[in-house]
């Protein structure tokens, strides 16, 4: 309507006061009729000619015909009413003028030297300008949002450019329902973002596609979802109070580019989690320099030289975050873990690098093996059964050839840098929920005994997230069937192993044989051809060490279950 009114060389002019948005509606018709009641003859969205002719007839009240004739417009879908005027009577009725006002119908006076066939040609050569005006920004914008899709990390400069285009509020979610990309972000508030995160989930929850429109406090938007039906990888929202055709074209556009771009992302984010497992495997398997190699190898942006070698308990570097490091067990979480990579992967390259995700299929998990073995042998004071391959005195060693599986029915395993895993969990359970198990903080060389710690948490644990440090009073002599009861078999005797390793004492193999033989020193010490005073002293420090009391038997029987469950099983 403003432009039509903005013609000088139709000289209309506008009576009255109507509500601003009333002059910004679309009138794509221009039509002329002098019936009292021309409601059945109409369209949505035209503009209405008359003369006045019927408001002459005798012995009609003006106020209450005009007032009837301009409800009936309204209820039309009128946009606006143009009065002819020196045909029939000078000048706009007062009565009409009066009931367009209560109405908000924008009524303009139509000059007799106009002709109505000049409005309606003014107005359509109006509308087909501004279809070409349309349709020519929606191909200038589409092929700059095409250029900045092919930017790096072009999602994102796609939804800016987007965005940049419409002069509107562009966010995109991601699968989960979570919030990976926004711009101009100052043109909306907070609380409507949430909302609008809200629906995008109600969206993706129904598994398929869709598109939805919202309004809150008078702002209105629109969402459409992105991705196949039976794979949607997010939902694109815009703000703005309705899309016409073109700026739908474009966002259809955008949807698509967007969706492509998620398929591949989504296709590189499970070959990632594939290859992530398998350096979980080459973990586990002690084969720390491989493990490295791979996962640098596997990550386009780390162009970081790779040294050949690696120590024990130093950083495999690449992908892998730095030590000390926890593992952690997810399960039963809200999304896919395609769907965790990827929101780990939008994350700064400064806070992703520190988190390092695999999936867990249901059913598989971790090999876990012992590099160290314990000679504690059998005895026949604890119900065994002596047979060809178990008897007295025979001994087994604990971890060599074998290996335990841990870590069943998982849903994803993160490796996260300790000083950043409390964060990244928090955030985490926030996002996606679910159930988690963490480890103890460890280096690299202690990855199998970390993981099998999750696995131990995970499923032990009572809460949303469990660590294994809660775990370490678990009831091992109540517990001898729990398979995790192992890990903390193992995590009890921990301390003196290490003492062992750094200063070459022996306080493991005589606690072990101290036991075995029934707490007597002097056969204890004629086994291990040490002086009984020997003997003592090393209890003494093994007490000391690992925090133990040896001078009651539920200690004693503790330490004992303990040593007999960090044993493989046969």
């Amino acid at each position: 309507m403003r432009t039509l009114l903005a013609q000088a060389e139709l000289g209309l002019r506008l009576v009255g006061a109507p509500p601003v948005e009333a002059l910004d509606r679309g009138a794509p018709w221009v039509h002329s009729s002098d019936l009292l009641n021309p409601a059945p003859f109409l369209v949505q969205g035209v503009v209405l000619l008359t003369t006045g002719t019927q408001f002459e007839r005798p012995g009609m009240a003006p106020g209450p015909v005009a007032e009837a004739y301009v409800s009936r417009l309204v209820d039309a879908g009128v946009v606006a009413l143009g009065f002819g005027t020196e045909v029939i009577r000078d000048g706009v009725p007062d009565a009409l003028i009066t009931a367009c006002q209560a109405h908000g119908m924008p009524l303009f006076e139509v000059p007799f030297q106009t002709p109505f066939i000049a409005v309606a040609r003014a107005n359509a050569e109006a509308v087909t300008h501004l279809a070409f005006a349309r349709r020519s920004w929606a191909l200038g914008a589409q092929r700059a949002i095409s250029r900045a899709a092919l930017q790096a990390g072009g999602i994102g400069p796609t939804v800016q450019e987007f965005s940049r285009q419409l002069q509107a509020w562009v966010g995109l979610f991601d699968a989960a329902g979570s919030l990976t990309h926004q711009s101009l972000p100052r043109g909306t508030r907070p609380a409507d973002v949430e909302a609008v995160e809200d629906r995008a989930r109600q969206l993706l929850a129904r598994r398929s596609r869709a598109t939805s429109v919202m309004r809150l406090d008078g702002q209105a938007f629109t969402l459409q979802t992105v991705g196949r039906g039976d794979a949607l990888r997010g939902v694109l929202a815009v703000a703005g109070d309705g899309l016409d055709h073109e700026a739908q074209a474009v966002m259809n556009s955008v949807v698509a580019m967007v969706g492509l771009a998620s398929e591949q992302d989504a296709a590189l984010i499970s070959s990632r989690l594939a290859l992530h497992g398998g350096v979980l495997a080459l973990l586990a398997a002690g084969h720390l320099g491989l493990a490295r190699s791979v996962a640098g190898a596997g990550l386009p942006h780390d162009a970081a030289a790779l040294p050949d070698d690696a120590a024990a308990g130093s950083a495999p570097g690449g992908a892998l975050p730095d030590p000390p490091i926890v593992v952690a067990a997810g399960a039963e979480l809200e999304a896919s873990p395609e769907a965790v990579a990827a929101w780990i992967a939008s994350l700064p390259e400064r806070t992703s690098r520190g988190l390092f995700l695999a999936r867990q299929d249901r059913g598989q998990g971790v090999d876990v093996g012992q590099s160290q073995g314990l000679d504690v042998g059998q005895s026949r004071g604890l119900g065994q059964r002596e047979g060809p391959s178990q008897g007295v005195g025979q001994s087994q060693r604990v971890g060599q050839g074998q290996s335990q599986r841990v870590g069943q029915n998982q849903g994803v395993v993160l490796i996260a840098q300790a000083d950043q895993a409390e964060a990244g969990l928090a955030e985490l359970r926030r996002r996606f929920a679910g159930r988690w198990g963490v480890s103890s903080p460890v280096g690299y060389d202690a990855f199998p005994e970390a993981s099998a710690q999750a696995a131990a948490a995970l499923d032990r644990g009572a809460g949303e997230l469990t660590h294994f440090a809660e775990l370490l009073g678990l009831d091992l002599m109540g517990s001898v069937t729990d398979p995790h009861a192992r890990t903390a078999a193992r995590a009890m005797l921990q301390p003196l192993r290490e003492h062992d390793a750094r200063h070459g004492t022996s306080l493991l193999p005589t606690l072990a044989a101290w036991l075995r033989l029934d707490g007597n020193h002097e056969a204890t010490a004629r086994e291990l051809g040490v002086h009984r005073h020997t003997i003592r002293a090393r209890l003494r420090t093994a007490e000391h060490v690992g925090g133990y009391r040896l001078d009651g038997f539920a200690a004693r029987a503790e330490l004992w279950a303990a040593l007999r469950l960090a044993q493989p099983p046969s």
